[in-house]
């Protein structure tokens, strides 16, 4: 799925509040864990995987590792 294909679809219409709910979901630590907690429990939303994907790569892995369930990541040693 290319980003082109996914604003075709109307990601444009949501991009600003997709725009909004990143940055204020990036800035504090809680938000994030719990929403990128959401997209791995909604991995049949290929939409929203596809979307957030980019923006969220680093944040996710971080919270990954926090969350705990670091499968495929290494545990950070708290």
């Amino acid at each position: 799925m290319s980003p082109v294909y996914l604003r075709d679809l109307g990601f444009q219409r949501n991009q600003p509040e997709d725009r909004e709910g990143l940055s204020r979901t990036t800035r504090p630590g809680r938000g994030h864990l719990g929403h990128s907690g959401g997209w791995q429990n909604n991995e049949g939303d290929n939409i929203n995987l596809s979307i957030h994907t980019p923006f969220q790569q680093e944040p996710q892995t971080r919270g990954l590792e926090r969350h705990g369930s670091s499968s495929s990541a290494p545990p950070t040693p708290q």
